[in-house]
């Protein structure tokens, strides 16, 4: 059997990284896609949750993690390209203007692909958000591929933000 690894990168975002169904089973699982080589070398883990934390101390949280709940000798090779993939983004999951911080870790030429570890009771917030926030996204994408194909507006503006400037409630957020 050949694999084919004709895959595209993606932006994978785990909300709820820092609960237990992401700490004991999908970081360890993600970890194993890395191992086995099965993740497009551009892909980014975007882990989100409400607590504010830096970068450093979330990856190593989930390096504490993969031991305690995955491999207790990881291969220092793996968790290099692993470590290199993980950023974090603080979100309050209710709240529509805190998902502005995605477009710092979210590129709008790729798919998305979003995974909720989180209670249930909050699955309708995220979906409704997330649906707001995509066609500002998918226009985003549109202008961005319109500009590199040497389109009217080619030579100017190079950055599109993905998130902000989304239109909730009739009111523009910035």
């Amino acid at each position: 059997m050949v694999l084919d690894n004709s895959y595209e990168p993606c932006d994978f975002v785990l909300f709820g990284t820092l609960g237990d169904l992401s700490r004991r089973k999908l970081l360890p699982s993600l970890y194993q896609l890395e191992k086995a080589n099965l993740m497009h070398p551009d892909t980014t883990i975007v882990g989100v949750a409400r607590q504010e934390m830096e970068l450093d101390a979330y990856i190593e949280e989930v390096h504490a993690n993969l031991i305690k709940f995955g491999e207790k000798n990881l291969c220092e090779a793996t968790w290099e390209k692993m470590k290199a993939r993980l950023h974090y983004a603080c979100v309050d999951m209710k709240d529509v203007e805190s998902y502005c911080v995605l477009d710092d870790h979210v590129d709008p030429t790729r798919t998305m692909v979003c995974y909720l570890a989180t209670p249930p009771a909050i699955y309708g917030d995220i979906c409704r958000i997330l649906r707001k926030l995509r066609p500002r996204r998918d226009a985003a994408h549109r202008r961005q591929e319109h500009r590199a194909h040497g389109g009217p507006h080619a030579q100017g503006h190079g950055h599109v933000r993905v998130w902000p400037g989304l239109v909730a409630d009739g009111e523009l957020i910035e």
